[in-house]
């Protein structure tokens, strides 16, 4: 991953972990080159520093796939959540609500 050398404060990188992948800025890098993303030092290969075996993260370039990725996933979660919300109570529907989420539904 070449172009991790390249990279500086406040750059946006993928970040690989066991929850999935997120979109962050770099928060530093060592004099050593190395770069800190969230309290987190990864090598410009990517690999972490120090990370475990069932734990580790690794970062990558943002490329247009995967923040499109990131972004779709996110909103089908976001979806998912809301959708858990309605059915356990915890969000109220009015009828206009209502009507729309079965126009939606109803359209899949």
């Amino acid at each position: 991953m070449a172009e991790l050398d390249n990279v500086k404060i406040g750059d946006k990188v993928v970040l690989h972990g066991v929850s999935g992948l997120s979109i962050v800025k770099v928060t530093g890098i060592t004099k050593g080159g190395l770069i800190k993303v969230n309290g987190w030092t990864f090598y410009t290969t990517g690999a972490q520093r120090g990370g475990d075996t069932w734990h580790s993260l690794r970062i990558s370039v943002v490329t247009p796939q995967l923040e499109k990725q990131i972004k779709d996933e996110a909103t089908v979660k976001k979806a998912y959540s809301l959708c858990q919300a309605v059915v356990s109570g915890k969000i109220k529907l009015n009828a206009a609500q209502s009507a729309k989420l079965v126009e939606c539904f109803g359209k899949l």
